[in-house]
């Protein structure tokens, strides 16, 4: 320091890249080759140290005559001469530039993977997944152009579309969708850690996508077993009420005609034996009903379904049913209409609805049979009310009585043997309202399949 000069070795001269001629002055000519935002810190730092005598350690930039910028770490010391004043500083340099660049390399990585686990953890519960995911894409690469499909089956590469980049959403080996990158991450493409950060992401936001679903699917299955536990507990309620009743009459009536025989006459003991008949064939036929219903809903009803006109059976069951007084029923039926069918199972289904009309309808009630390629239309239609809308979804299921009302032959359980017979038959029955007033219920049969 007290002679003046300053002396680099040959490493330092490469470092700083200039050559041998050129000289470092110690006033401030030398400290050209730092960076002009980093000089007054290096000018603060060896002022201190000589100062205070005490070892320096000091990371800065220099700028090569190139014009590179390049990190250094000096460290140097002050020597003190015999009295006592600074007489010489001792330093050695090493270009950490490949290091400074690793640590910001991993700071940034560490901050965009930060941002990868905060933006996974916002999907968790987010009620629009699709804006969700696309607005953590966004945050995480920096971009605006993001878009998110959510479908049965999509992507399971990476691909690139134009300047779009494709990431699909992957659970397990299933695709659920993809996102689109359609922007750029800080105005430069996306490289291959922005693709692999979006990927972990989409992969995440499958998990979560797949977890909603399944999360609905439970619910609504939670919410279809109460229902069905509640339309259980009100048909056997319905039934265990229905079941008593004819069982108290016969009850009643034969422990009266057991105590009281010889003192009744004989009108009135034929009137006994009569309403004890009626109510023995009404629980009968709604035991009957139950095992049919039972077997129906077992898959095993033991149909035969082969070819047959459909007009004869219908016009048989029609002949057979009495009519109540004031009701009257017409039948209009294409004469070559086939389908397949069990003659058995089809009766049953036209009786219950003819059965249906008459309870319910009005007085005029009629069934008409088409045929065409894809099979037989039947509808039953009466001139009555009709049905109310809110009962509509409910009208075939065998556990719930409309509204609430009582369980009569032809209404809860009929229609419920109805649907069951149509579908094992391989057809399909509904409800529509009947023009200009009533009710029409239609159903359909399969084709016949000609050999």
């Amino acid at each position: 320091m007290r002679s003046g000069s300053v002396s680099w070795s040959d490493e330092m001269y490469r470092i700083v890249d200039r050559d041998r001629n050129w000289v470092p002055r110690p006033d401030a000519g030398f400290l050209s080759v730092y960076h002009p935002d980093d000089r007054d810190l290096t000018v603060r730092v060896i002022t201190e140290a000589v100062a205070s005598g005490e070892p320096f350690v000091l990371q800065h930039r220099i700028q090569r005559a190139d014009g590179s910028v390049r990190w250094i770490q000096s460290k140097g010391h002050v020597s003190k001469g015999p009295d006592g004043e600074p007489a010489r500083m001792v330093g050695t340099a090493q270009d950490i530039t490949d290091r400074v660049r690793a640590e910001t390399d991993l700071r940034l990585t560490e901050q965009r993977y930060r941002r990868v686990a905060r933006a996974m953890s916002d999907l968790h519960g987010s009620p629009d997944l699709q804006a969700r995911i696309g607005s953590a894409v966004g945050e995480l690469l920096l971009v605006d152009d993001v878009e998110v499909t959510i479908v049965d089956a999509g992507p399971s590469t990476v691909q690139v579309q134009g300047a779009a980049t494709i990431v699909p959403l992957m659970y397990g080996q299933r695709s659920l969708g993809f996102i689109r990158i359609g922007g750029r991450a800080n105005g430069r493409p996306l490289d291959d850690e922005d693709v692999a950060a979006a990927e972990a992401l989409g992969r995440q936001a499958a998990v979560t996508i797949e977890n909603a679903r399944q999360l609905e699917q439970e619910r609504d299955l939670a919410e279809g077993l109460r229902a069905l536990a509640d339309a259980k507990n009100e048909f056997i309620a319905t039934v265990s009420h229905e079941l008593r009743t004819p069982v108290s009459v016969v009850l009643g009536l034969s422990s009266t005609l057991h105590h009281h025989w010889r003192k009744l006459d004989d009108e009135v003991i034929d009137d006994a034996f009569e309403r004890m008949r009626a109510q023995s064939e009404r629980l009968a036929t709604m035991i009957s009903d139950l095992l049919e219903l039972s077997q129906l809903q077992a898959g095993a009803p033991g149909l035969v379904v082969v070819p047959h006109p459909v007009r004869p059976v219908v016009q048989r069951v029609l002949e057979a049913y009495a009519m109540p007084a004031g009701k009257t029923i017409a039948l209009r039926a294409d004469e070559d209409a086939v389908a397949a069918f069990d003659t058995d199972a089809l009766g049953r289904v036209i009786d219950v609805l003819i059965d249906n009309a008459c309870r319910h309808g009005g007085s005029a009630v009629a069934v008409d049979v088409r045929g065409g390629a894809d099979g037989v239309l039947v509808r039953v239609t009466d001139d009555g009310p009709g049905i109310k809308a809110d009962l509509v979804d409910r009208l075939f299921d065998p556990f719930a009585q409309g509204g609430g009302a009582r369980l009569t032959y032809g209404s809860g359980l009929g229609l419920g043997l109805a649907l069951g017979y149509v579908e094992a038959m391989g057809g399909r029955i509904w409800y529509e309202p009947n023009e200009p007033a009533g009710a029409c219920f239609c159903f359909t049969l399969p084709a016949a399949v000609r050999g």
